[in-house]
């Protein structure tokens, strides 16, 4: 259960562990994206289409973003463990 600490709302265990799924499953679907901007940008570079390049470029930002989430997935897990031995 939430509560209003101060300044802040400092969520629960349980709303803790709902976020982290979804987190979770934001960073798997982020990296589906990359792979897909990647692959796509790869062969059509591979085959010479120009748009390639433009492909890998976006790919580049897409692992920059799955990366930032699969970072707030592994944080999200260390707060669950220390609220759980609290």
């Amino acid at each position: 259960m939430s509560k209003k600490t101060g300044r802040s709302w400092v969520l629960g265990v349980e709303e803790l562990k709902e976020y982290h799924e979804a987190s979770r499953k934001m960073a798997f679907l982020n990296l589906i994206g990359f792979l897909f901007f990647f692959l796509l940008g790869s062969i059509l570079f591979i085959t010479g289409w120009n748009a390639g390049v433009l492909f890998l470029f976006i790919s580049i930002i897409w692992i920059v973003t799955a990366s930032l989430w699969i970072v707030r997935v592994m944080v999200l897990s260390v707060i669950i463990e220390i609220r759980l031995k609290k």
